[in-house]
């Protein structure tokens, strides 16, 4: 909340700085002003935060857990993927997790 409040102090002391240049003839130069120091905030903050470019691909990608990314519209109603697509689970825990959601599970009982 201080924080919030400093900001706020801030703010208005900009207002009260450049109430006096709000007038007719002034009016362009103070808004070209601010134009000025935005351009040159926005630069520093280029600088200052560019090398987390290089770094946001290996930031975002996720693990590979042989996990395929599917549309909303491909999942049906019990969270199986449908359609001819080969999203298969690629290990014995998935498989049988998926045959669990897809009804299709038979426990060692039911097998003989």
């Amino acid at each position: 909340m201080s924080i919030f409040l400093l900001q706020t102090a801030f703010g208005s002391a900009l207002g009260i700085a450049l109430a006096p240049t709000a007038t007719d003839p002034k009016l362009v130069w103070m808004y070209t002003g601010i134009c000025i120091a935005t351009i040159i905030t926005a630069g520093l903050f280029w600088f200052l935060f560019s090398h987390y470019n290089a770094a946001e691909e290996s930031m975002n990608q996720l693990d590979d857990n042989g996990e395929v990314a599917v549309k909303a519209s491909e999942i049906n109603a019990r969270g199986a993927v449908v359609g001819d697509h080969n999203h298969g689970p690629t290990d014995a825990a998935s498989r049988r997790l998926q045959q669990e959601r897809e009804g299709g599970f038979t426990t060692g009982a039911d097998q003989v």
